[in-house]
């Protein structure tokens, strides 16, 4: 079924989205605590809804949005605000997905819980974006 297959590219969506802010927080910024939790959230994630249908249906060589992807320079960054930014927004997209597909194949437990990962996403991309604007405060000090 294809809906497996919206559920699976969205699943490594929003982990990599996760990685990349992860990297930043941990490597650039040296927050252990919010690095911490990204890491515990894109495990979550993995494992939420561990079905061999996912990489059953999985069909990245045929995948239409490829070619438009490659074409693009909409995600073009120019700064780690943008990076984090646009990482943010493809984690919360790609969760909503997620719950919305599992509820349509009779795995509303599971959608809940996706749902629940999202709403502490919005929470820590505040908190991120906060500690940001004060190092940016303390660097201009």
């Amino acid at each position: 079924m294809s809906v497996y297959r919206i559920i699976d590219a969205n699943i490594n969506r929003v982990s990599e989205g996760l990685r990349v802010i992860e990297d930043i927080e941990r490597f650039i910024f040296e927050d252990a605590e919010i690095s911490r939790e990204l890491r515990e959230i894109r495990h979550l994630v993995r494992k939420g809804f561990p079905s061999p249908e996912l990489i059953k249906s999985r069909e990245a060589s045929k995948d239409v949005g490829l070619k438009t992807s490659k074409e693009s320079s909409l995600d073009r960054k120019g700064s780690i605000e943008d990076l984090i930014v646009s990482n943010f927004k493809r984690v919360e997209e790609g969760l909503r997905s997620i719950e919305e597909c599992l509820k349509i194949i009779e795995y509303y437990e599971e959608s809940k819980a996706y749902e629940e990962l999202r709403f502490r996403v919005y929470t820590l991309e505040k908190k991120v974006f906060l500690n940001m604007k004060k190092d940016e405060t303390d660097f201009k000090k």
